[in-house]
């Protein structure tokens, strides 16, 4: 913890240092990486937008902007923005690195957030690939918000252990969340398993 805090007020003593001493060309700099991270800012909606519209077509403007699949691409491209922007910058290999974790870390848990989301529109994609209505029995409502929680935590779990991988953080001494881990899934699944028991049931009878 200390080795990290120090690292990190040296990035920010470091990044002080370069402003104050600013030239010609990392001012030019400074302004193009300005004027990419406003066009991400700005573009990010339209993109998001556009790609969840192919997906989803019969959806309204306002629905699919109410999604938080559409809110966790938008804040992916704006962040994506804002890191291109920093990379533009003449900055040491130690901010680089710096911020090149960053980065990745927020980039691990919105790709998690983003596969769970599009889990929640499947209906919707099936609907446009087969064009015909997806009709589900009650069982099939179960084991559907079943998977839904599996792909959930699985996607929590994989950005979990990438971040600790990420900052060498020993995962070893992890079994015991993997347990844990594992009786979480179980839980999600207790429905879906509930309704798989009860419809051999009806068919052994």
């Amino acid at each position: 913890t200390n080795d990290f805090n120090e690292v990190y007020m040296g990035t920010i003593n470091s990044t002080i240092e370069y402003f104050k001493n600013i030239s010609t060309e990392h001012a030019i700099a400074m302004l193009v990486a300005l004027a990419t991270v406003i066009v991400f800012l700005v573009f990010s909606r339209f993109i998001s937008f556009f790609i969840l519209k192919l997906v989803i077509p019969k959806q309204k403007q306002k629905k699919i902007k109410g999604t938080g699949l559409y809110r966790d691409l938008k804040i992916v491209l704006e962040l994506s923005g804002i890191y291109i922007g920093i990379r533009i910058l003449y900055l040491t290999p130690e901010q680089d690195a710096f911020w090149a974790k960053i980065y990745k870390l927020i980039l691990y848990w919105g790709i998690a957030n983003i596969i769970s989301g599009a889990y929640d529109i499947k209906d919707e994609f099936i609907e446009k690939v087969t064009n015909s209505k997806v009709n589900y029995s009650t069982r099939d409502k179960f084991s559907s918000e079943a998977s839904k929680k599996i792909v959930r935590v699985v996607c929590y779990i994989g950005a979990f252990f990438l971040s600790c991988k990420l900052y060498d953080i020993n995962i070893e001494g992890l079994a015991t969340g993997l347990g844990i881990a594992s009786a979480i899934v179980a839980l999600a699944a207790q429905n879906f398993v509930k309704e798989l028991m009860a419809g051999f049931a009806i068919f052994s009878d």
